[in-house]
């Protein structure tokens, strides 16, 4: 068969992109009956010409190829369009399709991105299947006004809600996520990627979205891999269902969650709250979990790895209070060794303010030390007791055999005289002298004394009078129930 030769004539060509914004999370009520499936309007984009056949207008069918590159030389081949076999042409006018939709990817932002294009266009009867003749020179398609209000932006269709792409033509959204954005960012070697549906990177570079519904705003080597996840700044990585993960820059290493439904931040400086509120406080740790063992259930945790440093400090600017404790049932403080929150417990202020501790009851008190060293401190020890003993000392003397000792009111108001009390005698004379408590009551006690000779004395003597305190009276080795030392793990950050 004699090839004819064909001359196309472009009359226009068109690439139309929509975009509708809108929110994955909130929608409106379904109509009844559930939502419609979305109809497609696919990738390829339509396209018009005038062919002549021998200098006629051409009628009948013919083949026709497209390819595209990314200069107008044909020199710099971008991607080949399925071609359109049997295309009616009536009077030179025809009407046809370019597609050039990727077969892995499923949309068309890697080639059509933004960026200059050409068109190269073959052309040959329908009837034959020699070699298409092609129209020289390539021919750049235009993109309508609309389309040039989202330059770079590119939609990827499908049944259910479009993902949307732009910045770097390559950054990527796996075909078979739906409603996921990336809104820019990226470039050669740190493309931004989405993987889940509904989930979002909306620029940087090197940032991944893997869990759906999924969180990156930006910044770099981030990813959002567990569901309703958010990582953002440098290598942030929240690789757990829930988890909110921002980490600064200071270090050159990733920072990632190990647990669900955590907030981790490492921020090399620390983190500043102010408040100005005299009935909320500047930061509220609430941990609304009953636990069954030390440390469960804590609301605040404070870690220090400096030799100096403090877990938890408290520092009060205006003359209040350093530290606070309130408890509504329980202890008001515990004191542990060991890490948290295991450890065991060497301290504690019960809720009625009694006083536990395994070891000693001492102070401090400025003296140069018998060790040396250049200490100026040493330590007086307290003396324990197996009751609730409390002690009032004071002197007297002795008149023609007697003393009558009154007990200090206010004194007698903290301790249960009532009750069978103690009173220890020392005699303050140069004679022998025998002394004896000869009365008690609850506002005084009577002291009386002898010489050896019989005669009743005159001697001075000290006192010390030993009752127990109002409200324990009957206290005495109560027991103490103290957990077990448990075992924990060092690295205790979520």
């Amino acid at each position: 068969m004699k090839r004819r030769r064909a001359f196309v004539t472009l009359s226009s060509l068109a690439i139309a992109l929509s975009l509708v914004m809108g929110s994955s999370l909130a929608q409106a009520p379904a109509p009844e009956g559930g939502w419609a499936e979305q109809t497609l309007a696919g990738n390829a984009f339509s396209y018009q010409g005038y062919l002549t056949d021998g200098g006629s207008p051409a009628n009948g069918l013919y083949d026709f190829a497209f390819s595209i590159y990314a200069d107008a030389g044909g020199t710099q081949w971008v991607a080949t369009a399925y071609s359109r076999n049997d295309v009616q042409v009536t009077d030179g006018l025809f009407t046809t399709t370019v597609d050039v939709t990727d077969a892995a990817y499923g949309d068309v932002h890697f080639y059509l991105n933004g960026d200059a294009r050409w068109l190269k266009i073959g052309v040959r009867p329908g009837a034959s299947s020699g070699p298409y003749t092609y129209l020289t020179p390539l021919q750049p398609p235009t993109p309508t006004p609309y389309a040039l209000a989202l330059p770079g932006m590119n939609t990827v269709q499908n049944a259910t809600s479009a993902n949307v792409i732009g910045g770097y033509s390559w950054n990527y959204v796996d075909p078979g996520a739906v409603g996921a954005t990336i809104g820019g960012g990226g470039y050669e070697d740190g493309r931004n990627e989405v993987f889940a549906s509904y989930a979002t990177v909306s620029g940087g570079s090197s940032n991944r979205a893997e869990g759906q519904y999924a969180t990156v705003p930006g910044g770099d080597l981030n990813r959002a891999a567990g569901a309703y996840s958010f990582a953002a700044g440098h290598r942030a990585k929240a690789d757990h269902d829930g988890v909110f993960v921002w980490a600064d820059n200071s270090i050159d290493s990733d920072f990632y969650s190990t647990t669900e439904n955590v907030f981790l931040v490492r921020s090399k400086n620390g983190a500043y709250f102010q408040a100005s509120s005299t009935d909320r406080p500047a930061v509220w740790g609430w941990n609304n979990v009953a636990g069954t063992a030390p440390g469960e259930g804590t609301a605040l945790y404070g870690r220090s790895e400096s030799s100096e440093g403090f877990g938890v400090a408290g520092h009060n600017y205006s003359g209040g209070v350093g530290v606070g404790a309130w408890s509504w049932s329980g202890n008001l403080v515990e004191a542990y060794d060991g890490d948290f929150p295991g450890g065991t417990l060497r301290f504690y202020i019960s809720q009625s303010g009694n006083v536990y501790a395994d070891g000693t009851f001492n102070v401090f008190a400025s003296a140069p030390s018998p060790a040396g060293g250049g200490h100026e401190r040493v330590t007086l020890y307290g003396v324990s007791s197996t009751e609730v003993w409390v002690e009032e000392l004071g002197s007297g003397t002795l008149h023609n055999g007697r003393a009558d000792v009154a007990i200090d009111p206010l004194f007698a108001k903290t301790v249960a005289l009532e009750e069978e009390y103690n009173v220890f005698l020392t005699a303050t004379c140069k004679e022998p002298v025998l002394l004896f408590v000869s009365e008690k009551a609850p506002e005084h006690f009577a002291v009386q004394g002898v010489s050896l000779n019989g005669q009743p004395s005159s001697c001075g003597f000290d006192y010390r009078l030993a009752a127990k305190r109002r409200g324990y009276e009957s206290a005495r080795l109560e027991a103490v129930q103290v957990a077990a030392p448990a075992e924990a793990e060092r690295d205790l950050r979520p």
